[in-house]
């Protein structure tokens, strides 16, 4: 778990930027499943096994016990960015950048539909990692534009 952090640097990377620019909730939500698939679908194996394997329920202390052995990686990131990718698991990091939709009159997200919106994300995105691993021939520009495709069609009224 720990050897895999490494190939969160580019994603780390664009947290950083995004924390830097200051956007609402709703660009900050696609953007950040953007950088997501952009790091996601190149090291799918590597993301769909943290994310969803063995230790993937705990993953706020393999993040900690990594950057207390190599702050120099840890990203500067906001408030509320670092509270999604500290996440104890895949669906509360997601539902930490998804609640704040909640009666954005953009999106459809409210109390009542959240955690089938946060589901269903979370498994087309599992799904699609779990079909990059074994097959990874796949297009990851493909990949990242079907899942920003069903994100926008879950999310936006």
């Amino acid at each position: 778990m720990l050897a895999s952090i490494r190939h969160f640097q580019k994603y780390s990377s664009d947290l950083e930027k995004l924390s830097n620019r200051h956007v609402d909730a709703y660009e900050n939500f696609f953007a950040i499943w953007e950088y997501f698939a952009d790091s996601a679908f190149q090291y799918s194996c590597v993301f769909y096994n943290f994310f969803f394997g063995k230790y993937s329920d705990d993953l706020t202390v393999f993040l900690n016990r990594y950057y207390d052995l190599f702050p120099e990686e840890k990203s500067a990131l906001s408030e509320e960015i670092e509270a999604m990718y500290l996440g104890r698991n895949y669906q509360e990091r997601c539902m930490k950048i998804l609640a704040p939709l909640i009666g954005d009159p953009r999106t459809r997200v409210t109390k009542e539909n959240a955690e089938i919106v946060n589901d269903i994300s979370v498994c087309f995105c599992m799904d699609l990692l779990n079909k990059k691993c074994a097959n990874p021939e796949m297009d990851n520009e493909v990949l990242k534009k079907h899942m920003m495709d069903m994100l926008r069609f879950i999310i936006e009224k």
